[in-house]
C-alpha cells in the first residue's frame, strides 16, 4: 500500500508545479551551426527572451554561409502572457535576395494580418 501511494505521489505532484512555471525561459543564448560531415563552422545564431509588461519580447539573429547557399536573418517577436503571437517581424536574405515577413494579430488574437515581401513582390 505504501509503495502505491509513493508511485501515485510521484506521478501527481509534478503536474501542478509545471503549470505554475513560466512557459518561456528568460535570458540569452548563442548557437554555433556546424556541418555534420566535417565539423566546419558554417554559421551562428543568438536569441534573447525578456519579460515585458503583458508578455515577452523575443529577439534573434543569425547567419549561415555554405558553398552554394547563404542565409541571414533578424527576428523580433512579441508574445502575450498566454504565449500568443502579438506581432512578429522576420527580415532576412537568402543568397543575397531580401525577404521580409511581418505578422500582427488583432486584439482577440484570432485573426492575423500577414505581409511577405520577397524578390520585390509583396503579398
Amino acid at each position: 500500500m505504501r509503495l502505491r501511494w509513493l508511485v501515485l505521489l510521484t506521478v501527481l505532484v509534478p503536474f501542478p508545479a509545471f503549470s505554475q512555471a513560466s512557459g518561456v525561459p528568460l535570458g540569452s543564448s548563442h548557437y554555433t551551426l556546424v556541418e555534420a560531415d566535417n565539423g566546419k563552422t558554417v554559421g551562428s545564431a543568438e536569441a534573447s527572451v525578456a519579460a515585458v509588461p503583458g508578455g515577452y519580447q523575443i529577439t534573434s539573429h543569425g547567419d549561415l554561409k555554405m558553398e552554394k547557399f547563404t542565409y541571414s536573418f533578424s527576428n523580433s517577436n512579441r508574445l502575450d502572457g498566454q504565449l500568443n503571437i502579438v506581432r512578429d517581424q522576420l527580415i532576412g536574405a537568402v543568397n543575397g535576395a531580401e525577404v521580409t515577413f511581418k505578422l500582427a494579430s488583432d486584439p482577440t488574437g484570432r485573426q492575423f494580418q500577414i505581409s511577405i515581401n520577397a524578390s520585390g513582390k509583396t503579398t
